[in-house]
């Protein structure tokens, strides 16, 4: 996360020059070849100005890069670019959500059978007493025997 004092592409610029060498695509180039990418944002796209009236420079300059690994530990997460202030550059905020709950259906699996404590395992976690409805009962012992698998 940081200042990287310049553009991946030309749609990260408005004002100055519009002329596109080469050399400009360097830093998106770089970051794919680091197999990062940029995270996911809200607020303004365009992180620094030139602070002028008469000749307004917009750049996207500032970014918060991330891997696949960070994307899968955190697929909530994203950066906001807040206004900018005193500064020419907007601060970058990165905020990190829990993961949403999934919760996983009962599922059985074959394999288990074959398991030397299979019958041992089921038969213990079945024959705990339960109180409630028949419904309410076979939902607290699957959600048991789930555990204990």
């Amino acid at each position: 996360m940081g200042d990287f004092n310049a553009v991946r592409r030309m749609s990260e610029s408005i004002g100055g020059s519009s002329l596109w060498p080469q050399w400009k695509s360097d830093l998106d180039t770089l970051i794919q070849q680091a197999e990062l990418d940029d995270l996911r944002f809200s607020g303004h796209m365009l992180t620094w100005n030139n602070k002028q009236e008469e000749a307004p420079i917009w750049r996207k300059l500032d970014r918060v890069l991330i891997n696949a690994q960070w994307d899968s530990l955190f697929p909530s997460s994203q950066a906001s670019s807040l206004p900018p202030g005193l500064s020419d550059h907007s601060p970058m905020l990165v905020q990190v959500f829990d993961p949403p709950k999934i919760k996983k259906p009962f599922r059985f699996f074959d394999f288990w059978v074959d398991h030397l404590n299979f019958l041992n395992v089921v038969a213990s976690s079945w024959n705990d007493h339960v109180i409630g409805s028949p419904m309410f009962q076979l939902f607290t012992k699957l959600k048991r025997l789930k555990a204990d698998l």
